[in-house]
């Protein structure tokens, strides 16, 4: 593909920003996660750390998947690429339709690199000179979906977030590890909160790993849950276990695991729970280990002895969207440091077939990997009790006797990460060049 040509209404910013459709955009308020820096400046320097409007966040996409682009200031030009970085931003349809009023009808994208797009249909019907690209991976749910998992190349490119890697973890020495699994769980939402009062009521679970949960982190300062996120989290409970399908997965259970059954399907049981569960961090297990630095939305970083003292991984997705997959810095974190991993989602088996298309590989030598439907987009209740088995029923011995292969995978999932021939950039590339084309096949078409 030639040099893509995008339009910019700021220079060397690869896209059109919110201020410009006369919307607030607070994001990028600050290249510095550290307040403190400010005390150090002048008082007349406070905008010495203030960037431009947004960051060229798709430059550095298209750069990751070994495309350039070139800058024009002419929106009307039908050749070029109108785009618009949304980020995080809540309401996709009103961003598209003063975008599609901006661009005068010409065809524009809608992007986002960490947020999925529930409303696809109806707003690529509402808009007709809308396209999407998604944080997503799969089937496009509309002819003018064009999803990319952007996530891989954010976790790669230090100009989207700051990632603390390691060269090598401890996969051979197994009298280091004194837990089965990690499950870290930074900031709730109600499939976080859900996971964790599952794994409560699993006797003897949460003893077998680090597990960390916080309360309301990001959203509110109190130690009361605000109402919203209280019925946000109710629902996700009833939608959960008192589905009649669910439910019957959950009471017919006859694995090893004493599952507390009864507290599961009290209602009340969950609002005691709300009110009483704390925030569990890392610092719960007073290792004290020198080095750890804060994680935070732009810092990815695990401790590494997280991954040395525990076996495997499993890794909760709160990230979901029309049954297709969205990986998020949750799953890849691990699964790049090469750690054994399992996945904690209602779509699980869809991951698993999504990060073997893209050439991870799995470790069924040691855990297990259920197979589901196609269609396996609801199958939260499943997923957890395949989680809780994998963990009460891992084999140390096991480990033990399959450890030259899991050293193997272990080394090809970081090359299949890093290595920017592998299965997963020549796939990444395909993607995005098929989405662009689409594109440009509208643009070419536009007026005719």
């Amino acid at each position: 593909m030639r040099t893509i040509k995008v339009y910019s209404d700021e220079y060397y910013n690869s896209g059109t920003t919110l201020a410009s459709l006369g919307l607030q955009d607070p994001r990028w308020k600050t290249h510095s996660d550290d307040e403190s820096e400010f005390a150090n400046l002048k008082q007349n320097d406070q905008n010495a750390h203030t960037p431009g409007w947004e960051p060229d966040t798709f430059r550095y996409i298209l750069n990751s998947v070994g495309l350039d682009c070139d800058y024009t200031y002419n929106k009307t030009d039908t050749h070029s690429l109108r785009i618009i970085d949304i980020g995080s931003y809540h309401n996709w349809e009103i961003l598209a339709i003063k975008a599609s009023v901006f661009f005068n009808g010409l065809p524009f994208i809608l992007y986002s690199s960490q947020e999925p797009c529930v409303e696809v249909a109806s707003i690529c019907n509402q808009v007709p000179n809308c396209y999407i690209m998604d944080m997503s991976y799969g089937i496009p749910l509309h002819e003018r979906h064009i999803p990319f998992p952007s996530f891989f190349t954010r976790l790669i490119n230090n100009f989207f977030n700051v990632n603390i890697n390691y060269h090598t973890i401890n996969i051979k020495h197994d009298f280091y590890k004194s837990f089965i699994f990690n499950n870290l769980k930074f900031r709730s939402d109600a499939i976080k909160t859900i996971t964790q009062f599952f794994l409560t009521h699993c006797e003897g679970i949460l003893d077998k790993g680090i597990v960390t949960y916080s309360r309301d982190k990001g959203h509110i300062s109190s130690l009361a849950m605000t109402d919203k996120k209280w019925d946000e989290f109710r629902r996700g409970y009833k939608n959960t276990f008192h589905d009649r399908t669910k439910m019957d997965i959950l009471k017919n259970y006859n694995g090893n695991v004493n599952i507390d059954i009864d507290s599961l399907l009290s209602e009340e049981c969950f609002n005691n729970f709300l009110s009483r569960v704390n925030d569990i961090t890392l610092n719960n297990w007073a290792l004290n280990y020198q080095g750890d630095t804060p994680f935070n939305n732009r810092r990815r970083y695990h401790p590494i002895w997280v991954y040395n003292k525990s076996y495997f991984s499993m890794i909760t997705e709160s990230t979901s969207a029309n049954g297709v997959v969205c990986f998020s810095e949750k799953s890849i974190y691990p699964i790049m440091m090469g750690h054994p991993f399992i996945i904690d989602s209602k779509q699980q088996g869809l991951f698993y077939r999504s990060l073997t298309d893209l050439g991870f590989e799995l470790f069924d030598e040691i855990l297990e990997y259920p197979e589901y439907p196609i269609n396996d987009h609801d199958h939260e209740m499943s997923a957890l009790i395949n989680c809780v088995n994998n963990i009460q029923n891992f084999n140390v011995s096991g480990y033990k006797r399959n450890i030259e292969s899991i050293t193997k995978k272990s080394a090809h999932n970081r090359s299949n990460m890093l290595n920017t021939h592998s299965t997963l950039w020549k796939k990444l590339r395909k993607i995005m060049l098929e989405n662009l084309e689409k594109y440009f096949d509208a643009c070419s078409n536009y007026g005719k």
